[in-house]
Formats: structure tokens, sequence, C-alpha cells
């Protein structure tokens, strides 16, 4: 597993949370 690969599922898990806080504000 590259280094690299943490910081993109970070990313990854980071952008799911936003899209379900949208979801819950719209």
């Amino acid at each position: 597993m590259f280094p690299h690969e943490r910081d993109v599922l970070a990313q990854v898990r980071l952008t799911g949370q936003e899209m379900a806080i949208r979801r819950g504000q719209s």
C-alpha cells in the first residue's frame, strides 16, 4: 500500500461526510 493511498482514502472519506451533511441540510 503506497503512502499516498492513505491520503486519498482520507480525502474520499471526508468528501463522503461532506456529501452526507449536505444531504441532511437540503
